[in-house]
């Protein structure tokens, strides 16, 4: 008796572990399109609504974008070659962004944070950004980062500050489907 009731305390210590991992698959909607670029090796799935945009076939950093239907929101999909450990990249490519964005658009950030977790089945980074463009526009920006061993994928989102909420979790919904494949 002793016995089957270690024997189930330990199932009840492993049985949760256990699901934990099972509930670990990521939902992709059934009717929702896919983008594979071959060369740097990677995919994502994105609603039927959206317009995307491949630039895969060329050699260049922007490799792609996805737009919605609205033409409000979207991200443009860039591919990095890893020449330093990946915080330090973050770190440079946060700088080098916000750079950019204040000198094309003559405004100021007004919010960041910036998180390392798992973003669908890989490591990676989200960026979260306020920014108040010179002409009183307000934009939240999502920047989703992913590496492996000689490349970082990057994920620049964008969307007025007033559709933020709805629009954020679908572009987090939309970056969780990213995943490493083979390269051809």
């Amino acid at each position: 008796m002793r016995r089957q009731q270690v024997i189930m305390a330990l199932l009840g210590l492993v049985f949760p572990f256990c699901t934990c991992l099972l509930a670990d698959e990521i939902y992709i909607p059934a009717d929702w399109q896919i983008f594979k670029d071959k060369a740097y090796g990677y995919q994502l799935h994105y609603p039927p609504t959206w317009k995307v945009t491949n630039r895969a076939k060329r050699k260049q950093m922007i490799r792609g974008g996805l737009t919605s239907k609205d033409g409000k929101s979207g991200f443009q999909i860039r591919a990095y070659q890893k020449r330093c450990p990946f915080k330090r990249f973050v770190k440079s490519y946060l700088k080098r962004f916000k750079s950019d964005m204040s000198k094309h658009w003559k405004g100021t950030f007004t919010a960041e944070t910036i998180s390392y977790e798992k973003i669908g089945k890989h490591q990676g980074c989200v960026i979260e950004l306020g920014f108040q463009r010179g002409d009183g526009r307000a934009y939240h920006f999502m920047e989703f980062l992913w590496h492996n061993e000689d490349r970082v994928v990057a994920f620049q989102c964008g969307t007025p500050m007033s559709t933020k909420d709805e629009m954020s979790a679908l572009l987090y919904s939309i970056a969780e489907t990213f995943s490493f494949v083979e390269r051809s």
